[in-house]
């Protein structure tokens, strides 16, 4: 079977996984640019919580383009490169970036228990937040999509009361 895929994949374009490889690297760079640019525009602009939604959002699209490009490297390395999943690579800094941004209201809602030492001093969290520990589980969250998705589901069932089936009852 890797036989087969392998000569398909000789009969490929030879510049895809290149072309993969640059889109998820410019998807970093993007991130990286509005970084740098962006966050004292926000920080300064009297609220400090669309800073830390929008870092949030970029420190996720930054993990899950790193996973993008370790998922890339595994498949050229094994010759499993397959076409359909050009998509995949895609739309994975997307979810990341969802999944960045919805940490931070996970976590504000006190959902994901975090120390107050590590997130603010004072009682006022807007003044003295440290959102360092945020933007690393956001670049974690977005490295393991599947691990934080299904977290979220756990969650959600928990807080709805939703009961998992069990296979011999559905029977």
């Amino acid at each position: 079977k890797r036989t087969m895929q392998a000569q398909s994949q000789g009969q490929l374009l030879p510049w895809l996984p290149i072309l993969r490889g640059v889109i998820l690297g410019g998807v970093m760079a993007l991130a990286a640019y509005m970084m740098i640019n962006y966050r004292a525009a926000i920080f300064t602009s009297g609220s400090v919580w669309p800073g830390i939604v929008l870092g949030a959002v970029l420190w996720g699209t930054v993990g899950s383009a790193t996973d993008g490009l370790r998922e890339l490297h595994t498949r050229v390395a094994r010759q499993e490169l397959d076409l359909n999943r050009l998509v995949w690579y895609l739309v994975h800094p997307v979810i990341g970036a969802a999944i960045g941004g919805i940490l931070v209201f996970v976590i504000n809602a006190g959902l994901l228990a975090l120390t107050g030492e590590n997130l603010a001093q004072g009682t006022d969290s807007s003044s003295t937040y440290n959102p360092a520990l945020v933007y690393a589980l956001a670049a974690l969250a977005g490295f393991g999509q599947r691990q934080m998705i299904q977290y979220l589901r756990e969650i959600l069932a928990n807080m709805l009361h939703i009961k998992k089936e069990d296979p011999e009852e559905a029977g």
